[in-house]
């Protein structure tokens, strides 16, 4: 039986920045599109999505559209992550809204659960003469051997910035519990 293609009513995209790069996921539709600025890669990411589409129907391929990104992708969205609406797009002379989510965390949330550790943990905050507010936490590990080592990470938010990216968030444990772990790996080891 021949299953008719709606074109939902919204369509999510993922929008990291590993270096200085873009990475825009299309997680509706699983394409991913890599530029250097987030303008020039919503450009080419919109009209990869639309001719992805457009081939599909054209093709009579309707039933194989929809080719959902993994579920990996899907769970770095929580009701924390920030959300900004973007133009929509136009298919075949129907619109979607497209939502534009960056997984990260906000500061204040990351700051009460460091401060769960007590006396491990400790958290200084500085605001330079712009605005930009700097937390230098440090926390003294237990070494073999040695004892106690220190071990701190600073993070940077310039003004009117709340959120940090899930990669700040992996470097500050690295540095401060010596994990080597990214936040979404599964815990098999």
């Amino acid at each position: 039986m021949r299953q008719d293609f709606q074109l939902p009513m919204t369509l999510t995209h993922l929008v990291t920045h590993p270096g200085d790069k873009t990475v825009l996921h299309s997680l509706d539709f699983d394409i991913v599109t890599v530029d250097n600025s987030e303008e020039e890669a919503w450009e080419r990411h919109v009209q990869s999505v639309k001719t992805y589409v457009e081939c599909g129907l054209s093709k009579g391929w309707q039933q194989y559209i929809r080719f959902r990104a993994p579920d990996e992708a899907w769970a770095q969205l929580t009701p924390d992550t920030p959300v900004r609406i973007m133009p929509p797009i136009v298919i075949e002379g129907r619109q979607t809204t497209v939502y534009a989510v960056t997984p990260s965390m906000n500061i204040s949330a990351l700051l009460d659960k460091l401060k769960e550790f007590d006396d491990d943990v400790d958290i200084e905050q500085r605001t330079l003469p712009d605005g930009t507010r700097q937390y230098i936490i440090s926390a003294k590990l237990p070494f073999p051997i040695v004892g106690k080592k220190p071990a701190w990470y600073v993070l940077t938010l310039k003004p009117g910035h709340d959120e940090i990216d899930k990669r700040e968030l992996e470097a500050m444990l690295r540095h401060l519990w010596m994990f080597q772990i990214g936040i979404d790996d599964d815990d098999e080891e």
